[in-house]
């Protein structure tokens, strides 16, 4: 990768930095606006200016779920994509596997601010797509038990708290500083943290706090998950936190999802295209 400042002309360019399309949307007539993720900038809008003609060398490179090699130029918050290439294989991503694909862009578009970058979360996000990719997802996967997938998206949702300052605190009581037991119920408060339970006192009455098991908690931490009890009680965690920093806006991947799990609804293609479409809404 290259950098090169212009000063005179207050431009800069970045030559050939690995990035991920998290989003597309159109622009005038043949021109479209991609969000992209880069660990080195964070981030980024650029624009790929005729990039869907029909003999444009972008058309049909600018996805979502390829690793590229993406090169633009400019400073102000609308940069120009000027090259973009194919930097491995692409990830196939179907059933089950695309939604929760799409999940995770859209929590990266909503959740991080532009130009910020997170080489951690990059490393975290692309080895959750190709976990994603490599676990079976058929059309038909809707009977594939769930931790299959939720794992993976389990600990990605744990470091991007974590690496953008909302981390979870999973080792020990706030009240006493104790270690986490494992075989103790814990009252889970999202704003705070873990305190042992007393059996006293109602968790019911506010949203935010919940009744989790220790060995939950430490599984978590150690970002084993491997029992459907855990994986349970880190989803109600980790969804009760990540709705106080999405400003009470509804996630379109998430009702996608839903829909999905219904057999009766149509096909999960059809539902992707418009929850990309709407990422951004």
């Amino acid at each position: 990768m290259r950098i090169i400042w212009q000063h005179r002309t207050m431009t800069s360019r970045v030559d050939l930095q690995t990035a991920y399309v998290l989003h597309t949307r159109p622009y005038r007539d043949t021109s479209l606006i991609a969000d992209v993720f880069t660990p080195q900038f964070g981030r980024l809008a650029l624009i790929g200016r005729g990039a869907r003609g029909t003999r444009s060398r972008l058309r049909g490179i600018v996805q979502p779920f390829r690793r590229l090699a993406v090169s633009w130029a400019g400073r102000s918050e609308l940069r120009t994509l000027t090259r973009a290439e194919e930097d491995g294989a692409p990830l196939w991503l179907t059933g089950q596997a695309l939604v929760i694909g799409i999940y995770l862009n859209e929590l990266v578009l909503r959740l991080m601010e532009r130009d910020d970058p997170h080489t951690v979360i990059f490393a975290h996000y692309e080895a959750t797509l190709a976990a994603l990719a490599t676990q079976p997802s058929t059309a038909t996967d809707r009977g594939i038990p769930r931790r299959l997938y939720e794992r993976s998206l389990r600990i990605f949702e744990k470091v991007l708290l974590r690496e953008l300052g909302y981390g979870l605190i999973l080792d020990q009581d706030i009240g006493t500083g104790d270690a986490i037991d494992p075989a103790a119920m814990y009252r889970y408060d999202c704003l705070r943290g873990p305190s042992l339970d007393g059996g006293g006192s109602n968790h019911n009455d506010d949203l935010n706090v919940m009744l989790v098991r220790g060995s939950s908690l430490s599984s978590l931490d150690a970002g084993e998950l491997n029992d459907p009890q855990s994986l349970q009680d880190a989803k109600r965690m980790l969804r009760t936190a990540l709705a106080r920093h999405l400003g009470g806006r509804p996630l379109n991947s998430r009702r996608l999802l839903t829909t999905y799990r219904n057999p009766k609804e149509s096909t999960v293609a059809t539902h992707a295209e418009a929850a990309t479409s709407k990422i951004d809404d």
